[in-house]
């Protein structure tokens, strides 16, 4: 029995639509526990910005921060032993972005010259809601542009209507909204 050309082309196209589709489900699988811990982070962090002394509100994100970003290379390391895992390059990617992410944070700031710590509370959320929409739509993970999209109009309305509570908006719903999205990639 032979197939048509016509059927052979359907069949290679479809194999590869459930290929991008399994990459994209594997791709979340792989999201899930950084956004547990950036989670975690968030409700710590703006939570002491809202409750804690001056001191420990100055301290307590460049401490949490440093933490996450070692967290996430030990979480990233231990899924490259998995089947699939990028090469060695794209890891070296991955760290040059996020170099390239905190210069670009660093002079923005340094230009703009926040005045308060409400508005750099509401910079670094924007850029992670950017960050998370830019790889939805460069990896066609739609998942990741609508929490990208909900990062940034939770961060924006907690900004503008909230201003008195806006650290703690941050550490509730910011932090509820990456759980949630951890949670949401994991049942892909």
């Amino acid at each position: 029995m032979s197939i048509s050309r016509d059927e052979a082309q359907r069949a290679l196209s479809e194999a590869q639509r459930t290929q991008q589709r399994s990459a994209t489900l594997r791709g979340y699988e792989t999201a899930a526990p950084f956004l547990f811990l950036w989670a975690a982070i968030w409700f710590a962090g703006y939570g002491s910005q809202d409750l804690g002394s001056p001191l420990l509100a100055r301290w307590t994100f460049p401490i949490l921060s440093l933490f996450g970003w070692l967290a996430s290379m030990v979480i990233g390391f231990r899924g490259k032993t998995q089947p699939g895992a990028h090469a060695g390059g794209m890891t070296l990617r991955w760290l040059l972005a996020l170099v390239a992410y905190a210069v670009f944070a660093a002079g923005v700031a340094g230009i703009m010259g926040p005045v308060n710590g409400a508005q750099i509370g509401a910079f670094i959320p924007m850029i992670v809601a950017l960050t998370y929409a830019l790889a939805g739509l460069f990896f066609n993970a739609t998942r990741f542009v609508i929490a990208g999209a909900a990062i940034a109009a939770l961060t924006l309305g907690g900004y503008f209507y909230l201003p008195s509570h806006f650290m703690l908006w941050m550490a509730f719903v910011g932090g509820g909204a990456l759980a949630l999205a951890g949670i949401w990639m994991r049942s892909a």
